[in-house]
């Protein structure tokens, strides 16, 4: 069968040959059904490498599991670009994705990684073996996976996660959403947004229940995939203190209020507080989404500089970390200021001369996050918004 080498950070694969490595968008399956890799999920693996190079590694070294492996890519790339590493075990059902991922690691001398096919819930289950790193990639919901890894993780250890399934998590199928994640989500400008905190308020209630904690180090939304990446805490107090981070978002019907953060606390004291006209959204995160002081000190490695996704990032997202849990798109902005939109840091800089705090969101280039309430935005960014 025809090979494709294909080259990511120091890595080089051999996959069998298939137009659909080509595309640039969305996953794929490499070699007909035979070995699942996403050339554009590229950022996300590059991202996980980026984090662990900066995080302090464990006494004796990083034990990860990157749980669904495929092609393996994921798991050799943090092998071979992340120091310290003292195991990598890539893992996956699927036998013929096993064999490929072993015939990886040996063609690159990697004697640091194991190769195991059995199936996720299988390997989480395994008592005898915890890792300072789990990884899961699935295609589609990472849900079921959710309590089990945070179990499985060392104390403290970190989980990633990747969902794909975006339409659900944004509101196009809400039933699917509230089957997988027990949330309500939003279909509105800033869906993505309320998608990633639901998934992380998903992670958070999976894991206090099994008494763990989570703290958000990275949160990454793209067109078809989230990210999290997140620190795993044991323990009935630090899992109380992260549900404090869990409650809902209640919309101003008419649009002239910030949306009201409801946590659950709240709702203890006052009972009818999510009653009156207004969606809703949630369960789902209200607090932090970034470690914004680690992200802050990532710098990619040379080989990865080159990623301007990741770039760009990395430098929006330590400012919006702690900002309100929602954001305003400047096209919306302009449209009800019968106008033309300003740019985001202009939008920035003005919000912030009113005494607002405000910054950009990965989120969306052409959007703002800040304090301000719907109506206040719209007079501060008044006069920089010509008039068409």
């Amino acid at each position: 069968m025809a090979q494709r080498h294909v080259k990511e950070g120091l890595v080089e694969l051999e996959l069998p040959e298939d137009a659909r490595l080509d595309l640039k968008k969305g996953p794929q399956r490499a070699g007909g059904r035979m070995v699942f890799y996403n050339p554009a999920a590229r950022t996300s693996r590059d991202l996980t490498v980026a984090v662990l190079r900066t995080l302090e590694p464990p006494d004796g070294g990083w034990r990860v599991l990157d749980g669904l492996c495929g092609s393996g890519v994921r798991g050799l790339r943090v092998a071979r670009e992340v120091e310290h590493v003292r195991e990598v075990v890539l893992n996956d059902g699927d036998e013929k994705a096993a064999d490929l991922a072993r015939s990886q690691a040996l063609r690159l001398g990697l004697e640091n990684v194991k190769v195991t096919s059995r199936s996720l819930d299988e390997a989480l289950a395994d008592s005898s073996t915890r890792f300072e790193f789990i990884d899961i990639d699935p295609y589609g919901s990472p849900a079921r996976f959710l309590t089990a890894a945070a179990s499985r993780a060392s104390r403290p250890g970190y989980v990633a996660v990747t969902a794909t399934d975006v339409a659900a998590l944004c509101g196009v199928f809400p039933g699917a959403c509230i089957r997988r994640y027990g949330a309500a989500p939003l279909r509105n400008e800033w869906m993505k947004e309320t998608a990633a905190r639901i998934l992380l308020g998903a992670a958070a209630r999976r894991a206090g229940a099994a008494e763990r904690a989570v703290e958000p180090v990275a949160t990454l939304s793209t067109d078809h995939y989230i990210r999290l990446i997140y620190r795993v805490l044991k323990g009935r107090r630090f899992a109380d203190l992260s549900a404090r981070s869990l409650g809902f978002l209640k919309l101003d019907k008419a649009g002239l209020k910030a949306p009201q953060s409801i946590p659950f606390g709240r709702l203890q004291e006052e009972g009818n507080v999510l009653e009156g006209p207004g969606p809703i959204a949630g369960p789902l995160w209200l607090g932090d989404l970034h470690d914004a002081a680690l992200l802050a000190r990532v710098k990619p490695p040379e080989w990865i500089a080159d990623n301007r996704a990741l770039a760009h990032f990395l430098a929006v997202a330590p400012g919006e970390s702690a900002l309100p849990p929602f954001h305003y798109k400047l096209d919306e902005v302009a449209r009800r200021l019968r106008g033309s939109p300003p740019s985001t840091a202009r939008a920035v800089e003005a919000l912030k001369s009113a005494g607002f705090a405000a910054a950009p969101t990965h989120f969306d280039r052409k959007a703002v996050k800040s304090d301000a309430s719907p109506s206040e935005l719209l007079e501060a960014l008044r006069p920089f918004v010509p008039r068409a």
